[in-house]
């Protein structure tokens, strides 16, 4: 027996067991492999075209010709967009978008309509037609937004309006929610165990094999606690002493006077409670020359709280030291997992480092049916986020159906509605303030509706040609930006130029004209119910304008704004127009500013 022929025999069985491993192992990699190789190669290819951006030699690419069909359920639809790097995002032109495209394997060709997002994986080459079809309808269908009310303490189990979903996952997951799916669907199971009372915002992922939707939840936990009604200044004042209960305004207070202010609610203890501003307004809100803190606001700090039915009108906020970590608010400096709805920042203007009209910066939280009409100046260098209604939305947070009029100032980051968009969902949203951005904003332009989206989806808004360059970037992949459209100024008195921001008619109406208040549209809700316009009886240039049982009327004779004789309402008019007059006249039930307003000129 020859030991050194038998070792050599074994050596050479083994070699050729680890040969036949390793091409069996290559046969089930190479697809992996193949498509990271053209990943590569892809990503040399773009590097090459950013070079010769910059004037470097390159060879020339030769371009591919792509045909996408972004569709809804089959058909075009308005409010499609598609992208094939999910950074650059198209409207289709009848279902189609036909665009040259540097050749490569793309990861995520994408469509999204609304909350929903579908995406396939694609080579595309030169020499191919490349046509692509993507039908957002194969998505997960499911609410943009549910607001659920839970008993303190109680084990519920909520069923889920969603569809053609294979999982859900909660992207935010407190302790105390968890997903169910039985033979009826998906449901929400609450198991007692959230937060004794205030609010809760969580997001819900929808998935299949084609996509994804995104569902917002509030979860409202019962407060037992009784309302505390707010009449005086002194009165809010307090709040910042028990920060955890319920308050209710129950009239309009004017702040000129006061001497001090602290924010209710700090960064150590926040304000965990309710504020209903019963449509009320707070008049006369400014810092104070001697003022010390490093923000001022009329909220700090909240978390799992509410706040809203409120009007802040003309506040005046300026800066109030060099300090690069100040910042200045109407509303509130920040948010953690609240519900901020129906407020609005009427007039004036704030000047502070980090600033907005309404809301400094949020974290998980749900904004809706807000309005800033208020100028916002950065006296910053660089690097603040300045927006109308918010600075920093991050974080799995919520807009919807909000507008800014104020003209806008900033250094870096500078959106009419939102400048920052970290991983959220914006949308249905308007802007008609002029947006000033800055030579250091750099590489991106300042927007009409958010400056930048990184990871997150902003979509359906409008803003005013000459308000902003564009309506939105896109600043890292995967984000999606969809039909943020400009519109001419005179149409911000047309509805049905504005399809995609939802209703202006019916009995619970998405937004509403406040003429007294707006050049444009507001959202629903920030004011109370408007009475119907008052009518004159005419003969000549006399009118006439009978009493109607439970309403004021306030005028004036020079073409202005009858609002600085809102508190001297009379029942009835009887008058005689002059040369020169201009009657301006509106009607109030509930309080000062709820009727459009109506012009009569002499004849």
């Amino acid at each position: 027996m020859d030991p050194a022929g038998n070792t050599a025999r074994l050596i050479r069985v083994v070699a050729a067991g680890m040969l036949v491993g390793m091409l069996v192992l290559l046969l089930f990699r190479f697809p992996a492999i193949i498509n990271t190789l053209r990943m590569y190669s892809h990503e040399a290819i773009l590097q090459k075209n950013l070079l010769s951006a910059r004037g470097e030699a390159f060879e020339d690419i030769e371009l591919a010709e792509v045909s996408l069909r972004a569709v809804l359920n089959g058909a075009p639809q308005a409010g499609v967009s598609a992208s094939l790097d999910h950074q650059n995002w198209f409207i289709p032109q009848g279902g189609l978008v036909s665009i040259k495209q540097v050749p490569g394997y793309y990861e995520r060709i994408a469509a999204t309509y609304g909350n929903r997002i579908v995406w396939q994986a694609r080579e595309i080459i030169t020499d191919n037609a490349n046509e692509i079809t993507l039908d957002v309808g194969n998505a997960p269908l499911a609410p943009e937004l549910a607001i659920y009310e839970i008993t303190k303490g109680e084990k519920k189990t909520i069923p889920l309006e969603i569809n053609q979903a294979e999982a859900i996952d909660i992207v935010n997951a407190p302790n105390g929610v968890a997903i169910v799916h039985d033979a009826s669907g998906f449901s929400l199971l609450i198991d007692g165990k959230l937060p004794p009372d205030g609010f809760s915002h969580i997001v819900l992922k929808a998935v299949n094999q084609y996509g994804y939707a995104l569902m917002h939840v509030g979860l409202r936990i019962s407060r037992e606690d009784e309302i505390i009604p707010i009449y005086t200044v002194e009165d809010l004042f307090n709040i910042r002493y028990k920060k955890a209960n319920s308050y209710r305004l129950m009239n309009d207070l004017d702040m000129s006077d006061m001497n001090e202010w602290m924010e209710i609610g700090t960064q150590e203890y926040n304000f965990t409670g309710v504020f209903d501003g019963g449509g009320h307004e707070i008049r006369g809100f400014h810092n104070l020359s001697n003022f010390q803190g490093e923000s001022f606001s009329l909220f700090g700090h909240i978390r799992n709280a509410e706040v809203k039915n409120l009007i802040i009108r003309d506040p005046l906020i300026v800066p109030w030291s060099s300090d690069e970590a100040q910042v200045g608010v109407a509303l509130c400096h920040g948010a953690i997992s609240s519900l901020i709805m129906n407020c609005a920042s009427m007039g004036g203007s704030i000047s502070s480092y980090f600033l907005s009209g309404l809301i400094a910066a949020a974290r998980d939280t749900v904004i809706k049916d807000c309005f800033n009409s208020t100028d916002v100046f950065s006296t910053a260098p660089s690097m603040p986020s300045v927006g109308g209604v918010l600075g920093g939305l991050y974080e799995n947070s919520y807009i919807a159906n909000c507008a800014n009029e104020g003209e806008i100032h900033g250094s870096h980051l500078s959106g009419g509605v939102v400048a920052y968009n970290q991983k959220s969902t914006l949308f249905r949203c308007l802007n008609s303030g002029y947006i000033w951005g800055h030579t250091l904003v750099g590489e991106i332009m300042p927007s009409g509706i958010m400056h930048t989206t990184d990871q997150g989806f902003a979509a359906y808004g409008y803003f005013t040609r000459g308000s902003a360059p564009i309506g939105g970037n896109v600043f890292e992949p995967y984000g999606a930006v969809n039909s943020l459209l400009p519109i001419a100024p005179e149409d911000l008195r047309k509805p049905e130029k504005m399809p995609l921001i939802g209703t202006f008619e019916g009995d619970n109406p998405d937004w509403v004209y406040a003429s007294l208040d707006a050049n444009g549209p507001v959202p629903n809700g920030i004011f109370k119910t408007q009475a119907k316009a008052p009518m004159f009886s005419r003969s000549g240039n006399q009118l006439i304008l009978p009493p109607r049982e439970g309403t004021k009327y306030y005028y004036t004779l020079d073409g202005t704004n009858p609002y600085s004789n809102c508190r001297e309402g009379i029942e009835s008019l009887e008058i005689n127009l002059a040369n020169g007059q201009i009657l301006t006249v509106f009607a109030a039930e509930q309080g000062c500013r709820d009727s459009e307003v109506v012009i009569y000129r002499r004849k």
